[in-house]
């Protein structure tokens, strides 16, 4: 498939999903940090279980974890340890939220590839 289908794909099967977007953790006086709000940001992402490819970018003791491949013509965002900023966070229409762990940025097909991981996944928080 090439770039132009596959960005035909992407917009034709998107359905309306909401961005959380968080800004820099900030640093308290006692030391500790303090988890930014989030910023909502609507919009329109394929959200479908991953590949076996995609499944090899994750660290092999995580691979049984609940992992999905998000398609948008929407930029994501990685957490970024220069910044302090958190991983963007995608809420699907069914309230299932997936933060963002890899993003590969396909400029000439004019979407966004990414890997997101359930953040509620067995009672834990990741």
């Amino acid at each position: 498939m090439n770039l132009s289908a596959a960005s035909r794909a992407v917009l034709a099967l998107a359905k309306p999903a909401t961005l959380r977007r968080f800004g820099a953790r900030q640093r308290n006086p006692n030391g500790t940090f303090s988890d930014p709000v989030a910023t909502e940001i609507p919009i329109q992402a394929v959200i479908q279980a991953p590949s076996e490819g995609d499944l090899r970018q994750v660290p092999e003791g995580e691979r049984s974890e609940a992992w999905v491949t998000i398609w948008t013509p929407t930029e994501l965002h990685t957490a970024s340890e220069d910044s302090g900023a958190l991983a963007d966070e995608i809420e699907s229409p069914r309230g299932e939220r997936f933060k963002v762990y890899r993003v590969a940025v396909r400029e000439e097909g004019g979407f966004t590839r990414a890997i997101g991981r359930l953040t509620h996944d067995r009672g834990r928080r990741v």
